[in-house]
């Protein structure tokens, strides 16, 4: 996160910041931005960060894990060769 701070009055003007949680942080940022929150301010409070994301949303969770399933599941059967 960057962040655009005015040198003599220590406000901040701006913040900008990269991420997939990016836009719900920011949004309680700009709260702050518009009352005038100063840098000093910033630094002393501590932001909760957003809830972890669901496993099954990983592309990697769908298309790497269902192949391997069924190579288990057909090795599981007698008589039957995984393939």
């Amino acid at each position: 996160m960057k962040l655009v701070v005015d040198r003599h009055s220590d406000r901040v003007l701006g913040c900008h910041m990269v991420g997939a949680d990016a836009p719900e942080i920011i949004q309680g940022l700009a709260i702050a931005v518009k009352c005038g929150a100063t840098k000093r301010q910033f630094d002393q409070t501590v932001g909760n960060p957003p809830p972890p994301r669901p496993r099954s949303s990983s592309p990697c969770a769908t298309r790497c894990r269902s192949p391997r399933r069924r190579r288990r599941r057909a090795d599981a059967v007698p008589g039957t060769r995984p393939g």
